[in-house]
């Protein structure tokens, strides 16, 4: 096997591992959201019947933390967080991708920072305990270091396309 053939079957392996991983970040978002709409239903029907379950809004807050951050993480991948095109397409094109990728390794050096964070956060959480369900808020807050990790790796991916497409002259998405 030729070094060139080697890289391109790694380089269509990490491709197919990427889409798998976003594929399975989805399907988590789609479950724990089905998840939420349940606990949230049930506290709703439970009021209306008379009684409640003390515990269905500190879950229903569990869920949505995970939700945002896993789900932001997928986002990401699909370019769908705001951004100001504006000043971009007044530049030159090749200005303009220069600006674009130097805008995109911010993101990325930020995403690193916000992880280690989240990390730092999630770890200290390990000795406190929910108000009422009484599991470790590490369970909660880690959910902000899975999309973390999630928003680089799809944020090493939208790098390496637009470099890619720097080269080519394409737009690879």
């Amino acid at each position: 096997m030729l070094p060139t053939e080697i890289f391109v079957s790694t380089a269509e392996l990490l491709h197919k591992a990427h889409k798998s991983l976003n594929r399975g970040a989805l399907l988590l978002c789609v479950a724990l959201a089905g998840a939420d709409f349940f606990v949230v239903m049930l506290e709703v029907i439970s009021r209306s019947a008379g009684a409640t379950f003390v515990w269905t809004e500190e879950l229903s807050r569990w869920l949505l933390v995970w939700i945002t951050f896993v789900g932001a993480g997928v986002v990401l991948k699909e370019g769908g967080h705001i951004r100001v095109e504006f000043f971009l397409s007044a530049c030159p094109p090749k200005m303009g991708k220069a600006i674009s990728i130097m805008g995109e390794i911010a993101i990325f050096m930020f995403l690193l920072s916000f992880t280690a964070l989240a990390w730092t956060v999630s770890v200290d959480a390990l000795r406190v305990k929910g108000d009422i369900i009484l599991l470790p808020m590490l369970y909660p807050k880690f959910g902000m270091v899975v999309g973390g990790a999630l928003m680089i790796l799809n944020e090493i991916h939208v790098i390496s396309t637009k470099v890619r497409s720097d080269r080519s002259g394409s737009q690879n998405t």
